[in-house]
């Protein structure tokens, strides 16, 4: 249907279409004396950057396509717009924000937890649309709306810091002398001493060296918000039909807690196996040919080591929830009239020659909009 419809427009009515672009302004114009959303859609990729688009038709604007529109505002402005086959919508769409980059710095400090992460950007608004004609057909089957892009992810926020284990005890591969010399070498290296027959275990042990825990996860970022929907309609029972809806965008999701310090060992302990034997020495002159014991020697061996008492790990940082201390962005300020009504007053003189339902147009939008 629309490529026979194209054919009728393009032959019967002088279906052309003209382009204006500023490219410095961002604003782009379409002209002509009927004119296809369809034949829009298929341009528009082809104008990055635009903050205005304005369609104009001398006869009419056929909606037969959905059209949307990102972060720019929209101009539809025609004596008769009329909606093909079945519901049509007009689509503002504030693009979604990006995440966050990157992650906030890890704990430096024992006890203090990581950076908390930064609140997510906000979405951007939706732009403004104006819909200006005498006559909407089918108004029922059309829905003009406007949301706000996707709030940005929060930054995940910083690790906690890993905390910090005792050392073992050094105090040599092997240990000589009685049980009391072996018992205070071991004590003068500032080791613990427990004693079990043949075992030995010099221990040390270090106090309140806590890991930290990770910093909370940055806030999603507020949803953008819905651009302004004006309609003005001369026969106002059909522009009252038109649908409207503006919908503020979702929040973004929460940044990532960061993770908490890994708990270490509060003590660490060295085991030792330990031998005892005689020494034997030449008794008194008067038995010089006899030997007996003068004393007993520990000798300790290191067997192996191990750790003791862990601490629990640091907890894990919350996920960004709340918008707190976030802000929206900036409302979008009313649609630009005076503009709108400039372009009306140039175009008056051509498209009366097409036909008085312009020159109608232009005697509504007199009344009908602020010409400030």
């Amino acid at each position: 249907m629309i490529t026979d419809l194209n054919k009728v427009l393009a032959t019967s009515l002088n279906y052309q279409v003209n382009y204006h672009h500023n490219q410095q302004t961002g604003e782009l114009l379409v002209e002509a004396r009927n004119l296809l959303i369809s034949e829009i859609n298929g341009k528009l990729p082809a104008y990055a950057g635009l903050n205005s688009i304005t369609l104009v038709a001398a006869k009419r604007i056929f909606v037969d396509q959905k059209l949307t529109v990102v972060n720019s505002h929209l101009n539809v402005i025609a004596p008769s717009i009329e909606i093909l086959d079945n519901p049509k919508e007009i689509l503002m769409q504030g693009s979604n924000a990006g995440p966050y980059p990157g992650k906030a710095a890890d704990s430096q400090t024992l006890t203090v937890p990581g950076n908390e992460g930064h609140a997510g950007y906000p979405g951007n608004n939706a732009g403004n649309i104006l819909l200006l004609a005498n006559d909407v057909i089918r108004p029922d089957l059309l829905t003009l709306r406007s949301v706000g892009g996707s709030g940005g992810r929060g930054q995940n926020a910083g690790n906690g810091r890993d905390g910090v284990a005792s050392s073992y005890p050094s105090i040599g591969a092997v240990i000589m002398g009685s049980a009391g010399e072996v018992d205070q070498h071991v004590r003068n290296h500032g080791f613990e001493v427990h004693r079990a027959g043949d075992y030995m275990v010099a221990s040390s042990k270090k106090e309140n060296v806590l890991p930290s825990n990770g910093g909370n996860g940055g806030a999603g970022g507020p949803g953008g918000r819905p651009g302004h929907i004006v309609v003005k309609v001369k026969n106002h029972a059909s522009g009252n039909l038109v649908k409207t809806a503006q919908v503020v965008g979702p929040q973004g999701e929460g940044g990532d807690g960061g993770v908490g310090g890994t708990g270490m060992a509060q003590c660490a302990r060295k085991h030792y196996s330990c031998v005892s034997h005689e020494i034997r020495g030449k008794c008194g002159k008067w038995y010089r040919r006899k030997s007996c014991t003068k004393g007993w020697e520990y000798r300790c061996f290191p067997q192996n080591l191990d750790m003791c008492d862990k601490y629990p790990n640091g907890s894990a940082g919350n996920k960004g929830t709340s918008v707190e201390g976030t802000q929206p962005n900036h409302p979008l300020k009313p649609i630009a009239y005076g503009q709108i009504w400039h372009y009306l007053n140039e175009r008056i003189g051509p498209f009366q020659q097409i036909g008085n339902e312009y020159n109608e147009l232009y005697q509504y939008a007199q009344n009908a909009v602020d010409k400030s």
